[in-house]
């Protein structure tokens, strides 16, 4: 059964989850000794990386919530397995 979910948080969803991988893919490359030099700089970096992903990881929650929220409603309230 197919549920008419918001594509709103579908988007929000995949663009969080996108922005996560993209985070992550940059503290991969910095922490894993390819790039010398600066280490201030690559710390500073990896840092602000790091918080993006926490802001990520909560809009990616948050829009999830929403769509489970709306799958139950459509359900009947019976949760998601149902």
């Amino acid at each position: 059964m197919t549920y008419p979910i918001p594509s709103k948080d579908v988007d929000a969803a995949m663009r969080a989850k996108s922005h996560l991988i993209i985070f992550g893919a940059i503290v991969a490359v910095l922490e894993g000794g390819t790039i010398s030099g600066d280490n201030a700089a690559k710390n500073k970096i990896i840092k602000i990386c790091h918080a993006e992903q926490q802001r990520q990881l909560k809009r990616m929650n948050r829009a999830v919530a929403a769509i489970k929220k709306r799958a139950t409603q459509l359900n009947g309230g019976k949760g998601e397995d149902a």
